[in-house]
């Protein structure tokens, strides 16, 4: 998968050689974005409805993050590198996007170690190894997304595209008991959108996705080595790693389908982007060829996008999902379920605007995330999370020479969150797993960060840019918190 990429980085390049640079800055390259409310929409055919400029753009950067407010499944410290790129490109008439990106990071004194890449609230199957803090993880992940929109047919009415997605995950810990992981999703959604007349237009995509992933658990040691098989909420059963009797592969594969429904509004001063997606798929968890358990799930979500004056100078962005999941072991049929809810909203604006840059950007966006999950089988539990947080933030683009431009941007918030329930009937080793991730959930905290992007035109067809971020995250009742940063270098053509 690794080459894959680096392969796909290359192209990209080498493709940009053949056409000439549209966007000059970072500025400009924000402004872009901001205006097309086809290119993240899902639906690869929208592309050729956007008028957008064309763009190359490649990158490297080094990210830490650090502190002891994270999740129970966390990292007191990550540290690693990306490079990756992304593109816009009009090729013999079909427009293409591509985005590729190949990260490597080191995860230091995890709070739990456990069999996964992530611990994530659909999955209540994983192996719990220990809770020391004397371990460590390395992560890869490499993804690539690749859209392709055919010319306009039928007198400009009709467009089709298609999009394929893949992401490739790898982790592994060498102390005892050891484990590796392996994961390869990939989805396919091809997409149509169809002029009524010429203010309205409607899209559909469908999406087909599957996840196979495999852990694998080895040990060293003498004698087998005590873990435990989560099954929802704390519970669990014990099983060894090492030895004639040791648990080797646990195999997880997933398959998902999906619909989008969109509608777009066009008006001489606004325009909008709505959308409705359902999924509905499964997750099965097997020992070698033995069932251990599985999830199934569907998910609805809406997005609505809307740019409003004359000049798009201001921005609304709206996204709802809920994931409603229920979980069977083996054959005993339903043991659980639980819902995830996560919804965004955010409005911008941006003054002094012309066809390409901007003076001030500025807004205010809410986050809102719940968890809720519930074993019926016994022992019987619950958990049970909801948190807000509202932000703003302020921006500003300052032309520094005639060829360069610095943009300087600080984000501002405050989370409040109501206090966890978290209830599981009968003693369990592992409840403190989960009376962690209560105490985390249920933390009010302040959230700060800011960004320096430096960008300097070399010349039509090249253009170079430095990033730098910082963030802190302070918790309200305890001591610590979390800090993160990133260091960029990029290169657009």
């Amino acid at each position: 998968m690794k080459r894959i990429i680096m392969a796909a980085l290359f192209v990209v390049m080498a493709l940009g050689q053949a056409f000439s640079q549209e966007i000059e800055d970072r500025a400009e390259y924000n402004l872009n974005q901001s205006r097309a409310l086809w290119y993240n929409s899902g639906n690869a055919a929208g592309l050729a409805r956007e008028e957008m400029r064309l763009w190359r753009d490649v990158r490297l950067s080094y990210d830490l993050e650090s502190g002891n407010f994270t999740d129970s499944w966390g990292a007191r410290t990550i540290s690693g590198f990306s490079l990756g790129g992304d593109m816009l490109m009009d090729i013999e008439g079909f427009t293409v996007a591509a985005k590729v990106s190949l990260d490597r990071n080191h995860l230091y004194k995890c709070k739990y170690n456990t069999s996964l890449y992530e611990v994530t609230w659909d999955m209540p199957f994983f192996v719990a190894m220990n809770n020391s803090e004397s371990f460590s993880w390395r992560h890869n992940e490499a993804g690539m997304e690749v859209s392709a929109a055919a010319p306009l047919m039928l007198d400009g009415q009709l467009s089709v595209g298609m999009a394929l997605r893949t992401q490739g995950r790898t982790a592994a810990k060498s102390i005892d008991p050891r484990s590796r992981y392996g994961s390869f999703d990939m989805e396919i959604a091809p997409g149509a959108t169809y002029t009524i007349d010429d203010e309205n237009l409607v899209g559909m995509v469908l999406r087909y996705r599957f996840c196979p992933a495999k852990t694998t658990l080895t040990s060293d040691a003498e004698s087998p080595v005590r873990v435990a098989f989560m099954e929802g909420l704390g519970v669990f059963s014990s099983r060894w790693v090492g030895g004639d009797i040791g648990l080797e592969r646990l195999n997880y594969m997933s398959n998902r389908f999906g619909v989008d429904l969109q509608y777009n509004l066009l008006e001489a001063d606004r325009q909008w982007l709505f959308a409705l997606s359902f999924d509905t798929g499964d997750n099965r968890i097997n020992e070698i060829d033995f069932t251990l358990g599985m999830v199934n799930k569907y998910v609805i979500g809406t997005n609505v996008q809307g740019l409003f004056g004359a000049d798009r100078s201001r921005k609304l962005n709206f996204d709802f999902d809920y994931n409603r999941y229920r979980w069977q072991e083996g054959t005993k049929g339903t043991i659980g379920r639980g819902g995830i809810m996560d919804m965004h909203a955010d409005y911008t604006i941006y003054t002094g605007v012309d066809e390409d840059s901007y003076d001030f950007e500025l807004g205010a966006g809410l986050d809102v995330s719940s968890v809720s999950a519930t074993r019926v089988a016994k022992p019987e539990g619950y958990f049970s999370s909801f948190s807000v947080l509202p932000y703003a933030f302020l921006g500003m683009n300052t032309q520094v020479t005639k060829e360069s431009t610095l943009l300087a941007r600080v984000t501002l918030g405050n989370s409040y969150s109501s206090k966890p329930g978290y209830d599981l009937s009968g003693n369990s080793a592992y409840k403190k797993m989960f009376e962690d991730e209560a105490e985390y959930l249920g933390r009010f905290f302040y959230k700060s960060a800011a960004d320096l992007e430096y960008s300097f035109r070399m010349n039509t067809l090249l253009s170079t840019y430095a990033k730098f971020s910082i963030g802190h995250l302070m918790p309200l009742t305890i001591r610590g918190g979390r800090f993160y940063a990133t260091l960029a270098v990029g290169v657009m053509f």
